[in-house]
């Protein structure tokens, strides 16, 4: 705690880099390079708007005799928008969807200008046409009608001359100035007028040489009338709509910009002053630090001094301590042999328990043979001796009924040793199965027929059963596949898991006998089921079942729900261990509380070149 407290300044000068970094950063978010130029493009844009804007007015005043820059919608500066539209980034994500909003508005507004414009260049090309010869033609008219004396109609077409161009001159204002419309209309009344008179003069004298004259005069007059008052719609409607539109939306664009550009530049001083505070804090810090580095300096030569002989000191602790630990870890495994030999004695109980278990019903199993072998043995004995004495009776052997006699007794010998083979067989298998269980070496694999190996230790746990409990009795089913091959087992250690598993039936059985139920009919079932790759032994008995709570227990070592002194604990541990690790298979468990129990062994055909499981139980 004291070294962290002597070098806290450091650290908190070091946490001060990040925070200046920040701070500096976000003093420069406002480039004024970017500020500038976008600034230049929004003056750009509006001088551009401004010329067609001054070009349509002067042409409109007839200052001018074409119309301005705008002559075709590719006209509008659209590199000017798309680069306005690459607002700077120093502007809040709010400010910049607003600029480029009003941006696609503008733009939209400047292309309808454009267009409005296109129909204007059209449509005053042929008002200009009109009005360029219409002044000419109506005075040499004028003239050759003076020549010929028609002096009405001549008056009529000077009258008609003064109209027109007054009627182009008040149109014009009314247009810019938004001027009284009734004038104009009054106008376009009296041309109208005396355009109906010069017609109607002219019918009077179809003959007349100056009649084609006038039909053309009044054509102009006529395309005056009709394009001058388009064109004037179109200004009103440039002047009135579109003009103060994009006037609006050009301001809101720079009120838009200019407002987020100050809070941004605000935003930019208030860091840099916090810039400038942490960084004269910091220098303080710094100079603090170095004054009391050079105290720490001092202190850490005399610590050094002292680590040395803390070191020389920790050396002989060190060598102590090892010399310690190596005595008690040679303690330890001395302790972890007794306790691997202290197991082994105690698998070696499990399974000559197992073989207790058994040997009452292997007494029967002998039993019954040795008493048939010995009634066999007399019976035999009785006819030997009998056939001997009629053998040595000559008289019988010449008599037909003799000679049947003998026969008779022959066969009956026969069938007496037959019987005695048989048994004698049954026993040597018997003594056979009980010794290899006994006496098991090592754990050599051998070809096993499986459902022969599942039948034998069946009917021996069956038997060691009744031999305790004579009342015992239960139904038992097989289902045990044909098509199961003989397949490479530690024999005696497929015994060992097939006898703990049939006791451990026959023990819930008996168990759920013990309640009293007088419905309860006890059963066990035995299956086996032969796939491509394993076969699968289902061991299931409608005892009381496995509570819920103890179930993922029942595989660990020592733990059993059987009274003290009938269990040790260890039968399903080591039938675990041998299917999963010498068999490569799995033993699963389900259970239903109050239905039944079924184990299950699943081994597989062909054992892995490892022979080792890393599983555990569940």
């Amino acid at each position: 705690m004291q070294s962290l407290a002597k070098y806290k300044l450091i650290f908190i000068a070091l946490a001060f880099v990040p925070l200046l970094g920040y701070l500096y950063r976000r003093s420069i978010t406002v480039d004024p390079g970017e500020h500038y130029y976008f600034i230049e493009r929004l003056r750009k844009v509006e001088a551009w708007e401004g010329a067609l804007s001054r070009d349509l007015l002067k042409t409109t005043y007839g200052l001018l005799s074409h119309v301005g820059p705008a002559t075709a919608i590719e006209n509008v500066p659209v590199e000017l928008l798309e680069e306005l539209s690459h607002v700077p980034a120093f502007i809040d994500p709010d400010g910049i969807e607003a600029i480029r909003a009003d941006l696609k508005t503008y733009r939209n507004t400047l292309e309808r200008k454009v267009k409005l414009l296109e129909d204007y260049k059209s449509k005053y090309a042929i008002l200009r046409n009109s009005l360029r010869y219409f002044p000419s033609l109506s005075e040499d008219l004028a003239s050759e009608l003076t020549d010929r004396g028609d002096r009405e109609k001549r008056a009529l077409l000077m009258d008609l001359q003064n109209q027109v161009l007054l009627y182009h001159m008040a149109s014009a204002q009314e247009v810019v100035h938004s001027q009284s419309v009734l004038t104009t209309n009054r106008m376009r009344e009296q041309i109208e007028s005396s355009m109906t008179q010069l017609k109607k003069l002219a019918n009077e004298n179809p003959n007349a040489k100056s009649n084609k004259d006038v039909l053309i005069v009044i054509n102009h007059v006529e395309n005056i009338l009709f394009y001058k008052s388009e064109i004037d719609k179109l200004l009103h409607v440039f002047n009135i709509a579109l003009q103060p539109q994009s006037s609006q939306i050009f301001g809101s664009i720079k009120s838009t910009y200019n407002h987020y550009y100050e809070i941004a530049l605000t935003e930019s001083n208030h860091f840099r002053l916090w810039l400038f505070a942490c960084s004269c804090l910091l220098v303080t810090l710094i100079m603090v630090t170095l004054l009391r580095l050079g105290t720490i300096g001092a202190n850490l030569k005399t610590a050094n001094l002292r680590l040395e002989d803390y070191t020389k000191n920790l050396e002989n602790m060190v060598q102590t301590r090892t010399l310690e630990l190596k005595a008690k870890n040679e303690a330890l495994e001395q302790t972890l042999e007794k306790l691997q030999t202290m197991r082994d004695q105690m698998v070696i109980q499990e399974k000559m328990a197992s073989l207790g278990a058994l040997t009452a019903g292997i007494a029967h199993e002998i039993q019954e043979p040795l008493d048939k072998l010995a009634r066999s043995a007399w019976d035999a004995e009785a006819q030997a001796t009998h056939l001997l004495s009629e053998i040595r009776s000559k008289k019988k052997m010449v008599s037909r009924k003799g000679q049947q006699e003998l026969m008779r007794l022959s066969e009956m010998l026969s069938r007496h040793i037959e019987v005695v083979l048989k048994h004698e067989h049954s026993l040597r298998k018997l003594i056979h199965g009980m010794m290899m269980h006994a006496h098991a070496k090592g754990k050599e694999r051998h070809q096993t027929d499986l459902n022969t190996l599942i039948e034998e230790f069946l009917r021996l746990s069956y038997y060691g059963v009744k031999a305790k409990d004579p009342k015992f009795s239960l139904t038992i089913e097989k289902d045990l596949d044909p098509e199961v091959e003989n397949l490479t087992l530690q024999v005696e250690d497929m015994a060992q898991v097939l006898i703990n598993l049939f006791n451990n039936a026959f023990y819930a059985l008996q168990k759920r006998m013990s309640e009293a139920d007088p419905n309860y009919e006890p059963k066990l079932v035995v299956t086996t089921k032969n796939s491509a790759n394993r076969v699968v032994i289902r061991v299931r008995d409608n005892g009381p079942g496995i509570p819920q709570d103890i179930r993922a227990k029942i595989f660990k070592p020592f733990f059993t729900t059987k009274p003290l002194g009938e269990g040790t604990g260890l039968g399903l541990s080591i039938s675990w261990e041998i299917i999963t690790q010498g068999h490569q298979g799995e033993l699963k468990v389900q259970s239903e509380e109050g239905a039944f129990t079924e184990f299950t062994i699943v081994l597989p055909k062909r054992l892995k070149p490892a022979g080792i499981s890393e599983k555990t139980p569940a």
